[in-house]
């Protein structure tokens, strides 16, 4: 979440200064296709050293805790980052004015989370006992890697056409647009329910483990209903508002 966070943060400054959103998003993919498939060799060669700190520390619950999440935290946070650039990079590219905002970037929402769930459901349910963690892990790398050629494809298309200038948001009409303070006030609002969602999602998964057991079919069966569930609102959240904003 730290790196999603990030992500959409930093890709979401950058992008307003650029013109080749699709460009930018392919890279993203790579990346992130890039470091899963140097996944399971970092993984190996920090279990030397992963080892070590647990020996060392094995009298400290807390301290050896503290390693854990350090360890995880490092592995993590460059591919989560670039997950996290993709969505503002991609509403770069489909918002086109701000009449439909809400339609485009609801439905880019859905589709985005909707994919999450089709991943959660592959991967926990068919991909690992098909083939194993790793040989699903390579599989998702190569699809990332798959996604990003296939940008790099339609962003030529796109330029050809000339369609980019189209869809072009200016540096100056960002620079112009401030926060205001309902605005704030509201973006405040926004992190407040993200936090008590992801509580939700913490709650229910301990939860779930007195019905399912404690394994992975039940935490993916948690996550793909959570998935699920953020995918309708945002497709339906987003008909709505431009409906309300419409004039007629």
């Amino acid at each position: 979440m730290a790196g999603l966070a990030l992500g959409s943060f930093s890709f979401g400054r950058l992008i307003d200064r650029r013109t080749d959103a699709l460009k930018i998003y392919a890279y993203l993919e790579i990346g992130i296709g890039l470091c899963g498939l140097a996944m399971p060799f970092l993984l190996q060669g920090l279990n030397p050293v992963y080892i070590g700190l647990s020996r060392f520390l094995s009298d400290s619950g807390p301290a050896l805790s503290l390693v854990r999440f350090g360890v995880s935290f490092a592995l993590l946070i460059i591919p989560t980052t670039l997950m996290g650039g993709t969505l503002p990079v991609l509403c770069k590219f489909l918002v086109e004015r701000k009449e439909v905002l809400g339609k485009n970037i609801g439905a880019l929402y859905a589709l985005n989370t909707l994919g999450a769930v089709v991943g959660c459901f592959a991967a926990g349910f068919v991909l690992i006992r098909a083939v194993g963690v790793l040989e699903t892990v390579y599989v998702a790398a190569i699809i990332n890697l798959l996604v990003a050629a296939g940008t790099l494809i339609l962003n030529a298309v796109v330029a050809k056409n000339g369609q980019e200038a189209t869809r072009r948001i200016t540096t100056e009409q960002t620079q112009r647009a401030g926060v205001s303070a309902p605005a704030l006030l509201i973006l405040c609002a926004f992190g407040l329910s993200g936090f008590v969602s992801l509580g939700y999602e913490v709650i229910w998964s301990r939860l779930l483990i007195f019905f399912v057991g404690n394994s992975t079919y039940a935490f993916s069966a948690m996550l793909i209903t959570f998935l699920l569930g953020l995918a309708v609102g945002g497709f339906f959240a987003g008909k709505i508002v431009d409906r309300l904003s419409d004039p007629v």
